[in-house]
């Protein structure tokens, strides 16, 4: 969880919170139904898919995603609290993950620091993918909920970009409208539709908006000039629950 005040931003699926389950149900028959999303935020290898075993087969994934992890550090003083946790090690990735988080006195922000260590013997390759899942709902009068079109997505465009429009469609419909440049800026409007798209931006940032309840929430990272980012290229990736096929 993250809140600022009362304002809960991580969305966090309430028919879950709490729950455990064992490895064979958390992986089930493989399918993205056998899915348990918690929410939150997690720490997965990228890149994503099934064709190659250089690709991360998840989720549903038993170890690195639903694992039991590990507390390794715990302690606070006037300067800051932090927290440190480490993944089971994860055989078909060659994958150890730790996630150590850092709060400040006084302030909103969380330093968070992620390290991948190789427990295999053999030579393998992998991004750190940081996923942030987002609360972007309105509750209606009857106590239901639909999806909140005043969430925004937003990031500044690469000027040098290798996408021709800025950003690569790599999941759902290639005229989705929530996709738009403006101003320098690629913005995700939420409309409740499902897609994924890949940008390439080099600013070291992205943001999300919920203007109905005036809030933003900021995620920041260093920008490796030359570095090999997966997914063609992509330092940050955006996808969107919704509608479509």
């Amino acid at each position: 969880a993250y809140d600022l005040g009362t304002h809960p931003f991580l969305f966090v699926d309430p028919d879950l919170a709490g729950k455990l389950f064992s490895p064979e149900e958390n992986q089930g028959d493989g399918s993205l139904a056998a899915w348990k999303n918690y929410g939150g935020d997690k720490t997965w290898p990228a890149p994503q898919g099934w064709n190659t075993d250089a690709q991360w087969h998840g989720p549903p994934d038993p170890v690195l995603d639903t694992g039991r992890y590990t507390v390794d550090e715990l302690g606070a003083d006037s300067r800051q609290a932090t927290i440190a946790m480490i993944s089971p090690p994860d055989a078909r990735t060659g994958v150890q993950i730790t996630r150590r988080f850092t709060l400040f006195p006084a302030s909103s922000r969380v330093r968070v620091d992620l390290t991948f260590r190789n427990i295999s013997d053999r030579p393998i390759r992998w991004s750190i993918w940081d996923v942030v899942q987002l609360r972007a709902e309105h509750r209606l009068a009857d106590g239901s909920h639909t999806y909140d079109p005043s969430c925004t997505v937003t990031t500044p465009v690469n000027p040098h970009s290798r996408f021709p429009r800025g950003f690569d469609v790599m999941f759902g419909a290639e005229d989705n409208p929530q996709w738009k440049i403006a101003d320098g800026l690629f913005r995700a409007g939420y409309l409740w539709a499902i897609g994924k798209v890949a940008i390439d931006t080099t600013a070291g940032w992205i943001a999300f908006c919920q203007a109905a309840q005036q809030a933003a929430f900021v995620e920041q990272f260093t920008y490796t000039p030359g570095a090999d980012y997966p997914d063609g290229g992509a330092t940050v990736e955006c996808w969107t629950v919704g509608a479509g096929q």
